[in-house]
């Protein structure tokens, strides 16, 4: 039996051969693609540590002078930059907004007087005048508070107070410091959402249904065995139907509205109720005269005559 399964086994060694190879060129290929992705990862990182900021001062000049220095040693340029800072131990309105951040060191000057517009133009920072400005080390009453910007892959950094680098847009430079100030619960306030309108639910008119006097006992008369409730039609429902289309007698239509079911069912008992008794006291009546008949009878045959 062995030796009749020893070609069919052999013909599967290509198959199978060929589903390893398959095993492994796909694990190879998601290592590639991983240590790719690594490698992307951090140059992406090492870029945007190329970016910094911090504030320095000019102690030499006839009035102390502050402003930001901001570094760009990439080699690439950065845009949308966003730097929030505080001055004087107290956050600035506006942030230093640059669409475009070429490779360099530039200076931006801050102007207290100034409150509409707070940051003077960035200027690029030759080796001698860097020499005059001092970097402030020792006070935390200036400090840059973040710095926003995209590198030339589109991706979204931010360096926070602390000088740690991650991804993300960081605070809205819209908000200013009034969004850095806020406690970080009510930054990320959802807005509140509007109440949900709920349709009315129209409901139908009630319908008015007029009572229809019950018929009684004492407001029924007879004719012959069928009992009629008085002002009612004694046609038949053909009668009516036919004396309506050919104009000879007018239907009759009942001066109220339609009566209850239960009112309906109440007269149809009374009616039945009148109907058997009226059929008892017939035979009754029927009974009395056939007595009276033979009792007739039987005076005759005393008296000696022949009955009729």
């Amino acid at each position: 039996m062995s030796e009749m399964n020893w070609p069919v086994w052999m013909g599967d060694i290509p198959t199978w051969v060929t589903a390893a190879a398959v095993v492994f060129a796909a694990g190879s290929y998601n290592l590639d693609r991983a240590r790719q992705r690594t490698e992307t990862e951090r140059e992406a990182r090492e870029q945007a540590n190329r970016l910094t900021a911090w504030i320095v001062t000019d102690p030499d000049g006839q009035k102390r002078k502050y402003g930001v220095v901001l570094d760009n040693s990439s080699g690439s340029a950065f845009r949308d930059v966003s730097v929030m800072v505080k001055m004087h131990s107290a956050l600035v309105d506006k942030p230093i907004r640059l669409v475009m951040l070429p490779p360099g060191r530039y200076y931006v000057e801050f102007d207290s007087a100034n409150d509409a517009f707070p940051w003077k133009f960035a200027t690029e920072v030759p080796n001698t005048v860097d020499e005059c400005l001092r970097p402030i080390m020792h006070s935390i009453k200036y400090q840059v508070r973040s710095v926003t910007f995209t590198d030339t892959r589109e991706q979204r950094w931010v360096r926070d107070a602390s000088f740690v680098l991650g991804r993300g847009g960081g605070v809205d430079v819209q908000l200013g410091a009034a969004a850095l100030a806020a406690p970080p619960a009510l930054r990320r306030r959802p807005a509140p959402r509007a109440p949900r309108r709920i349709a009315a639910v129209r409901r139908p008119a009630p319908r008015l249904i007029r009572a229809r006097p019950r018929v009684s006992r004492e407001t029924v008369r007879f004719t012959g065995d069928v009992p009629l409730a008085l002002g009612a039609n004694p046609q038949s429902r053909g009668e009516r139907r036919r004396a309506g289309r050919g104009g000879r007698a007018a239907r009759h239509r009942p001066a109220c509205g339609a009566p209850p079911r239960a009112l309906v069912a109440e007269d149809a008992r009374h009616l039945v109720e009148a109907a058997d008794e009226v059929r008892l006291q017939q035979r009754g009546r029927g009974l009395e005269v056939e007595l009276l008949d033979r009792l007739g009878d039987l005076e005759m045959l005393v008296d000696g005559r022949a009955p009729p």
